[in-house]
């Protein structure tokens, strides 16, 4: 409700911005006071569309947050020794620009394609676990952003940790990976 506000107030302070910029009648008194106006509802409006956003980031993160406690209190809970776990890496290169000015990118482009961006290493790795006496589906981490060494080095001082799994919905489950945070 508030972004759809926020675009009201914007194309508002559009149209009042570019009525009074060149308006030079005599109908409404202070013509600058009107013109600050649509700026501000420009302003407003903007404000509100970046806070609704964050709002509903909120609230996807406190729902997750609740099923997992919901998970952690209701849920079977199934301890793991990270012996009998797998490691999945995946390690790729990113381009990321140096500038972010759009037409410094451009410019560099022509220039010398290489020399605007900087190439990054991201290693991405995954934990699975597979209980194989009693053949149970296989359960996998979420991405946790770190290489195959460091996060084995990481694992290593750590026995184990727990799944937890909804007890009517067995494709919902919790990796509790908490200490890596």
């Amino acid at each position: 409700m508030k972004s759809i506000i926020g675009i009201i107030l914007i194309v508002i302070g559009v149209l009042v911005y570019l009525f009074f910029k060149n308006y030079h009648g005599e109908l409404f008194s202070y013509p600058i006071l009107w013109f600050f106006a649509g700026i501000t509802l420009i302003w407003l409006g903007f404000y509100l569309i970046r806070k609704s956003k964050s709002e509903s980031n909120q609230k996807v993160k406190d729902s997750y947050k609740k099923t997992i406690s919901k998970l952690k209190e209701c849920g079977l809970k199934i301890p793991v020794e990270f012996r009998d776990c797998e490691i999945i890496a995946n390690k790729y290169y990113q381009e990321i620009a140096k500038s972010k000015n759009l037409k410094i990118q451009a410019w560099d482009s022509l220039y010398d394609p290489g020399s605007n961006v900087k190439i990054e290493e991201v290693n991405q790795s995954r934990i699975s676990y597979q209980d194989k006496a009693k053949n149970e589906q296989i359960f996998i981490s979420p991405i946790i952003y770190k290489d195959e060494i460091t996060l084995s080095f990481i694992l290593e001082k750590h026995i184990g940790t727990s799944i937890y799994i909804d007890k009517n919905n067995p494709k919902l489950y919790y990796f509790d990976l908490e200490f890596l945070k």
